[in-house]
Formats: structure tokens, sequence, C-alpha cells
């Protein structure tokens, strides 16, 4: 008998796993979040304005091999753990932080 395989046959990627924060865990300090067993820390939320209303970036500790995807203003930004919104910190363009999305891969 003959056997003929086409294409990839090696098993497929497993789906990354991820945690999407929201409302109240944008801008909260100290907030750690656990994730495959791994830890992201964020250490600082950075705003337009004094009253931190409006938070349009933040700093993290993070494993390397993370990413982020930012959610501001009906787009979504591909982020570093080191990130600040690509419009600046004033201006009609810059909207603030309404969902982040971290994932192991």
């Amino acid at each position: 008998m003959l056997v003929f395989t086409f294409g990839d046959t090696s098993p497929a990627a497993a789906p990354a796993e991820c945690v999407r924060l929201s409302g109240s865990q944008i801008g909260q300090l100290p907030l750690v979040v656990d994730l495959a067993g791994q830890r992201v820390e964020f250490t600082e939320w950075k705003a337009t304005d004094i009253t931190a209303t409006e938070l349009i970036g933040f700093t993290a500790q993070a494993p390397t091999d993370f990413h982020f995807t930012v959610e501001a203003g009906g787009s979504k930004f591909p982020a570093t753990a080191n990130w600040l919104h690509p419009a600046g910190v004033v201006g009609p363009q810059v909207r603030p932080i309404r969902a982040l999305t971290i994932c192991a891969n």
C-alpha cells in the first residue's frame, strides 16, 4: 500500500494563552497578572493629565516572548511592555486605553 501525504504534517501550534484587562483593571497599581506560569507586573500608567482620567500608556515587567494588544479609541495597537499611544500624549487622535490583551507565545 502507498500512502501520500501533502502539506504540512507537523502538529498545529497550540493557541496562545491570553488575558484581557479592561474597566477598573486599567490603571490599577499594583497590578500583577499570572499568565502561562509567569508574571506580568504593571509598574506605571501614563496619563494625559494630573487627574489620570485618560490613560494613554503603561510600563510593565513581562517575559520578552509575551505580546500585548492595546484597544484605544476603536483602534487596536500592537504593543510591548513599555507602550505609549502612537499619536502622542495630547490631541484629537489620542484616545485612552479601553482594554489590553496580553498573550504568551
